[in-house]
């Protein structure tokens, strides 16, 4: 039960993620960058409400249910985004899109249409980018909490790290969206790779480090891979 619920929250967060796009359809075509980020920097909320919400229903339910308060708090979060999500008016359905694309019943159709695009370098480069980044990211904020408990760091120091982290995932989106217009996804793309090795040395030189200087850079790590 434990794998089916947590496949069905992969999914929830999945479809989640479109929400910044669809953020492109409500806003005039100039302001489609910062609308993006912006919706994203909202998680600046969610990067303390979802930890320390979790840590206080952590254990509501007995020990031998532990984390059933998480998975009930995760429900209630998700009806919440549900209802908001619905009191956005989104326009109409342009014509011209459905005929680029095709009818849904006409499915050969689409796949001609489609195949020419995901084809394209174009395509395929951001994708590789998109994966390998969220590939950084993921690994060390999967294991973080575990990682710190093993030498010796309490739940709130790992907890306090992983909402830095969150931090440093969302914050951005506050400026971010102006530097992509200005400097395009290309150049801040290859930003991204240098800020993944100053993360990388932090979080490596942690292990080692005593325990004042330490949760520092378990800290500082985990803000710059988010950041990146």
């Amino acid at each position: 039960s434990l794998i089916i619920a947590t496949a069905l929250f992969g999914a929830a967060v999945g479809i989640g993620f479109h929400l910044r796009f669809a953020a492109l359809e409500v806003v005039p075509e100039a302001w489609a960058e910062r609308a993006v980020t912006l919706v994203v920097a909202g998680g600046c909320i969610a990067a303390f409400l979802g930890p320390e919400s979790a840590e206080v229903m952590r254990g509501v339910f007995g020990d031998e249910c532990e984390f059933l308060g998480v998975f009930v708090m995760t429900g209630l979060f998700n009806l919440a985004n549900m209802v908001f999500t619905s009191l956005v008016r989104f326009p109409p359905k342009s014509n011209n899109l459905q005929q680029d694309l095709g009818t849904s019943g006409d499915k050969k159709g689409f796949w001609q249409r489609i195949r020419p695009i995901v084809t394209k370098r174009h395509f395929i480069v951001p994708v590789l980018i998109s994966t390998g980044s969220w590939i950084i990211m993921a690994l060390p904020m999967s294991v973080l909490r575990v990682a710190m408990h093993q030498v010796g760091f309490t739940s709130r120091q790992s907890l306090v790290a992983i909402e830095m982290h969150f931090l440093g995932m969302y914050a951005p989106g506050f400026f971010s969206g102006k530097w992509i217009a200005r400097y395009g996804p290309r150049w801040m793309s290859m930003v991204a790779c240098p800020i993944f090795v100053v993360a990388f040395a932090c979080l490596q030189t942690a292990k080692g480090a005593e325990e004042s200087s330490g949760i520092i850079l378990w800290i500082l790590g985990m803000v710059v891979i988010g950041v990146g």
